[in-house]
């Protein structure tokens, strides 16, 4: 069975090329970017170890001027290159135009070892590494059903299995041409021990970039949590609007029911217990109050350290292709882990509210089940 699939033709009439890898976070792109540096794709500004960097450039407002400015500029500098950013897959369709030949290398791994990858290196809960990789593929998928460009799809687990096969035809295919020793070499990369590593021809001591792989563990909390925190909090709202209906309806039945079965119960002289028909739990209205307290408090503590950082870092500039070192302190992994808390004591409360709403249900249910065993009896 074949490791790839290719999606349009590469039909250049010149030898340049502009290469994107796109996939999802912890699905195999950093592997896939470092074989590609390796078979001789100038990633110019790449994370050595991550091989990370992207043109667009940091923020949620993308300034397409700035990233146009940034393509030419690498266009002058060489003639084959490339960079890899999970997160462009999202603009793919804007940023493709801009480039110069370009083919894009998609990289696709099995979800559920995604989400294991996020929880043992980002401490992301599965739940949310399963539904961001969800998001993340079916942007992908999107891409693929309606590009126009040049595509190669592999599967990572089959990479791994055959990289020398992969990368003899992603050299032909694309038109990168690569050499014996060049497809060698990048099958060695994704050989092997898989976690992040500088390719051969990176000569930089990179332990300042081991402490930069730390600050990811704490900027997954900061980026990703509050959207799902925000997101169970609307579904508890949602949740509690159920539960007063269910309610409505459970004291109607079980006011039916207990008229009926007493009045039955008359008639043959027997005694009904009315708990048996009035049990079932409260609803705890405050759910949600520590949840929110902890967040708020993580929003504070978290506006004043990015003012602080602003006002730190005014007027100084760093080179791109230069990461800053940088040490995360005791004090963010604290804020990490108390917007991690909040999450977890969130979707805790959510379950429980849930089992709650199952659990009216399935009373109400019980409720009608007798009222017809009563109307069947007379």
């Amino acid at each position: 069975m074949s490791v790839f699939r290719t999606i349009n033709e590469v039909e250049y009439a010149d030898a340049r090329r502009t290469v994107m890898v796109l996939g999802c976070g912890r699905g195999g792109t950093s592997a896939l970017a470092g074989g590609l540096r390796e078979l001789g794709v100038a990633m110019p500004n790449a994370h050595p170890l991550k091989h990370e960097w992207s043109p667009v450039g940091p923020g949620e407002n993308p300034d397409f001027r700035a990233i146009r400015r940034n393509i030419g500029q690498i266009n002058q500098e060489h003639r084959i290159w490339g960079w890899k950013s999970p997160r462009d897959v999202f603009l793919a369709d804007q940023i493709l135009p801009m480039l110069t030949n370009p083919v894009v290398f998609i990289v696709v791994r099995n979800i559920v070892d995604v989400s294991e990858s996020m929880m043992r290196h980002s401490v992301t809960e599965f739940e949310i590494g399963f539904n961001e990789a969800v998001k993340a593929y079916e942007s992908v998928g999107k891409f693929i059903n309606e590009t126009i460009y040049p595509a190669l799809v592999v599967s990572y687990e089959k990479l791994l299995d055959d990289p020398t096969a992969f990368f003899e035809f992603a050299s032909a295919w694309s038109g990168i041409n690569a050499g014996e020793e060049k497809v060698e070499a990048a099958a060695k990369f994704v050989s092997g021990d898989v976690t992040y590593k500088k390719v051969s021809s990176e000569l930089r001591d990179l332990s300042f970039s081991r402490t930069e792989l730390d600050r990811d563990q704490v900027n997954s909390f900061r980026a990703t949590y509050p959207v799902f925190i925000s997101a169970y909090a609307r579904s508890v709202s949602a949740a509690e609007d159920d539960i007063k209906n269910l309610y409505v309806q459970l004291k109607h039945h079980r006011d039916r029911l207990f008229v009926a079965a007493k009045e039955r119960c008359d008639a043959i002289g027997i005694n009904l217990d009315p708990s048996i028909i009035y049990q079932f739990s409260e609803l705890d209205r405050n759910i949600f109050s520590e949840v929110l307290d902890l967040r708020l408090a993580y929003e504070h503590r978290k506006h004043e350290d990015d003012a602080q950082s602003l006002d730190e870092n005014a007027g100084e500039s760093q080179p791109a292709d230069v990461p800053v070192p940088q040490t995360v302190t005791e004090e963010e992994y604290e804020l990490a882990r108390l917007y991690h808390k909040s999450y977890l004591k969130a979707r805790q409360n959510f379950i429980d509210i849930k089992k709650q709403r199952q659990k009216l249900q399935r009373d109400i249910d019980d409720i009608i089940e007798k009222q017809l065993m009563i109307a069947e009896a007379k």
